[in-house]
């Protein structure tokens, strides 16, 4: 019993450190904020300015079913990786927290982005690796969380579970995820193999050695192992 107390003390103890400490943390999932009322998860407002996709296929739909348009996307390429990322929304899920009073730090790879000059830029979420298995790994602002609609919400968690793939794969910054996640998200999504590969595929794997993910197992799931992840037995 004494054990398990120590446990929780401690648990407590990391969780307030790294509320205050967070300006430490590199990596991190973003929204623009608008004077106007507008928030947009940033992997979707990038894509709106440098490429100009458009996002209104996922206006009407819930989270959970927006998650389910990726999975079924993915799943036309890579029925491996789809499967990951449906048992690593399960993983966010569970070892996600809310923080209060959060100010995290913005990532070198957000200072060049062109935003409107009414919005603001901010961290919604950030990830780590944790010290103990019985860590939270996501962190989420709770104020700006709760500013977010569907559409952003169900961003910013595809952003994260396609970012602790690519961290994992000797990504360092999220840049190249972001591109992904808007370009199979998007109205303009149009299904080719070439295009899944080089507009997808490429940039969560960081650079894609292999065409598909499960070569990629025997690196990349020991790494997630660390977080107390276990990979899908495929």
């Amino acid at each position: 019993m004494k054990n398990v107390i120590m446990l929780c003390v401690f648990i407590l103890i990391s969780l307030n450190s790294y509320a205050r400490e967070s300006g430490r943390v590199g990596n991190g999932g973003g929204a623009i904020f608008c004077k106007d009322g507008r928030t947009v998860v940033l992997d979707f407002y990038e894509a709106q300015i440098n490429d100009l996709y458009t996002f209104n296929n996922l206006k009407n739909l819930e989270i959970n079913e927006i998650l389910d348009l990726l999975y079924q996307r993915v799943d036309l390429y890579d029925s491996t990786f789809s499967k990951l990322l449906k048992k690593l929304t399960v993983f966010f899920n569970q070892k996600k927290v809310f923080v209060q009073n959060a100010s995290f730090k913005i990532p070198d790879d957000f200072r060049n982005i062109f935003y409107e000059q009414s919005c603001e830029i901010k961290v919604v979420a950030v990830q780590r690796r944790p010290y103990v298995s019985v860590e939270n790994v996501f962190f989420i602002d709770q104020s700006l969380w709760n500013q977010l609609d569907n559409v952003s919400k169900a961003g910013l968690i595809m952003h994260e579970i396609l970012y602790i793939v690519s961290l994992n794969l000797e990504s360092t910054n999220s840049k190249e995820v972001r591109e992904a996640l808007a370009y199979i998200m998007s109205d303009q999504f149009v299904y080719n193999e070439l295009e899944m590969r080089k507009k997808f595929f490429n940039k969560v794997t960081n650079g894609g050695f292999f065409s598909r993910l499960k070569p990629f197992f025997p690196i990349l799931c020991p790494r997630l192992n660390r977080y107390d992840f276990v990979c899908p037995n495929i």
